[in-house]
């Protein structure tokens, strides 16, 4: 239900696979019948996919980026650029045609592959070590013969972040597989713990940043329920109780970089100029002014009429993202 409703074609084929892998590794049939029942299965998921999903935009696109990423692998191949990167490395080599295919004012911040992502970010070090976590799981899994269901989740999982990227779901069910894996063939022993107060001091310590960590994110929860309805309203109305709920979803989330830049673009179509710079000066802090900070901020000053800062604006959004339409339709 989860796949129809995201219509994830990722996690689809994640899932056809490891199904696939199920068939003809774990189930006792004869040969001609488990390729016929893999050739069902192939059958059904192209049928699916092709009435879910009947356009490639999304498939091209991944396509360029991949192409961007791996032209900028050679310029730190050993330890990549550092942790959450990647938008601020790809636009600077973004293929044009993929502003075509996504929106202009946007960027990948991510390589849709996690193996790529992980291959930029931390390098050919970060990526061996994730491998060889990977590769030593699924060699503990068929060792012992361990669950059938738990080596088709590992490759569903795989082939999922394949043309995607991991969210907080994906490293807990790959971390559970991982411990279930090592509870079937490494000898563990139980440490009992006296109770000291030293102990109870560090469960409080634990229980408090959990409780922090809970309220952090049900206020991020209700934030985006406010972002949205914002958004909403502006668009189907045009009204300024859309920006009273942008404001309250900032005040809600003040980590979330992109709230202020809707709110700065919504300023800026009010024609509220200061307010517009206030909230993209918040917005590029979050963001380490990038392409998008440095591009409304010249169509701010142009509005303005001061075309002076705004062609520098745009000449610093041109230098971070050349191959950008966008910008250079300003310039």
């Amino acid at each position: 239900i989860s796949l129809i409703l995201t219509r994830n074609r990722a996690s689809m084929l994640g899932l056809l696979l490891s199904a696939i892998f199920f068939v003809f590794y774990f189930l006792p049939f004869k040969k001609s019948a488990r390729f016929l029942l893999a050739l069902a299965l192939v059958a059904a998921f192209s049928a699916f996919i092709f009435f879910v999903a009947p356009e490639l935009r999304s498939l091209l696109s991944r396509f360029y980026i991949w192409q961007g990423a791996l032209s900028l692998f050679s310029t730190n191949p050993l330890f990549g650029f550092g942790p959450e990167t990647f938008s601020i490395v790809f636009q600077k080599v973004a293929n044009p045609t993929l502003f075509s295919l996504e929106d202009y004012s946007q960027i990948a911040d991510r390589a849709h592959n996690e193996y790529l992502d992980i291959l930029l970010n931390q390098g050919l070090f970060g990526l061996s070590v994730y491998l060889t976590a990977i590769i030593s799981t699924f060699s503990l899994l068929l060792k012992k013969k361990a669950s059938p269901y738990l080596v088709a989740a590992l490759i569903s999982i795989l082939v999922s972040i394949f043309f995607s990227f991991s969210l907080a779901v994906h490293w807990l069910i790959l971390f559970t597989i991982i411990a279930l894996a090592l509870n079937q063939n490494v000898k563990f022993y139980l440490i009992k713990i006296k109770q000291k107060f030293s102990t109870t001091i560090l469960v409080l310590i634990i229980s408090v940043a959990a409780i922090a960590n809970i309220l952090f994110i049900s206020r991020a929860f209700v934030a985006d329920m406010y972002l949205d309805s914002g958004m909403e309203i502006l668009l189907k109305e045009s009204d300024k109780s859309g920006v009273d709920a942008l404001e309250k979803a900032a005040e809600l989330h003040q980590f979330q970089g992109e709230i202020y830049l809707r709110l700065a673009q919504t300023y800026l179509v009010f024609s509220e100029f200061p307010l517009a710079e206030e909230k993209l000066s918040k917005y590029g802090k979050f963001t380490n002014y990038d392409f998008k900070y440095y591009y409304f901020m010249g169509l701010t000053k142009r509005a303005e009429g001061d075309s002076v800062s705004a062609q520098k604006y745009f000449l610093e959004a041109g230098h971070l993202a050349p191959t950008n339409p966008l910008i250079l339709q300003a310039m």
